[in-house]
């Protein structure tokens, strides 16, 4: 996965000259919550709706007055966790995206990044969670029960763990009988810890 496939393409920009309350409702119009600043067609800055709200009754402010400068930017080509991260640990709402000449190429928000999450775990689509611990000792690989979800006709959309405890899985699947799933996997000595639909 990686940022490319993911991020807004062509997203709409502001200029350093724009007024601040023309740049404040172009966001409303359009339901952003930032826009890339450029100047001489180079991406200088990125301004945000918190930082134009604080301004409004400044009329003779333009967005070069208050952007972020030099903001920090991701390649297009970056694994998406590296976009996940970089927006967490700084609390941003959005990246600007730069091909390998630095050109601005897109925009990566935290929604793009929601999205991305969704659809990868298949939560958009009817399925069945199972939560299953596998007992302290027990030698039993994860792959025996996901197929053993397989072999009850059905098909695994998602399988996460818990990073501190890898003995906890919870699994997403779909098109399984999943009484006759939680038997099976009972008599192979997995706790099912809790089922839901």
């Amino acid at each position: 996965m990686v940022v490319r496939d993911y991020m807004t393409r062509n997203p709409i920009v502001v200029s350093v000259e724009t007024e601040v309350r023309r740049a404040f409702q172009l966001l409303k119009k359009h339901g952003f919550r930032q826009f890339p600043v450029m100047k001489d067609g180079k991406l200088v800055g990125i301004i945000t709706d918190r930082d134009l709200r604080t301004t409004l009754l400044r009329p003779n402010l333009t967005v070069e007055d208050i952007m972020t400068i030099n903001p920090i930017t991701i390649g297009e080509d970056a694994p998406l966790e590296a976009a996940m991260l970089i927006l967490e640990k700084g609390k941003f709402n959005a990246l600007p995206v730069v091909s390998k000449s630095g050109e601005l190429t897109g925009i990566i928000t935290v929604t793009d990044i929601f999205d991305a999450l969704i659809n990868l775990l298949g939560f958009r689509e009817s399925q069945t969670k199972i939560q299953v611990e596998i007992p302290q000792g027990d030698s039993l690989p994860l792959w025996e029960i996901i197929q053993t979800i397989q072999i009850g006709g059905g098909e695994v959309l998602s399988v996460m763990s818990e990073g501190k405890d890898r003995r906890k899985y919870y699994i997403s699947a779909t098109k399984c009988d999943i009484k006759d799933v939680a038997k099976r996997l009972r008599e192979k000595g997995v706790i099912i810890v809790e089922v839901g639909i």
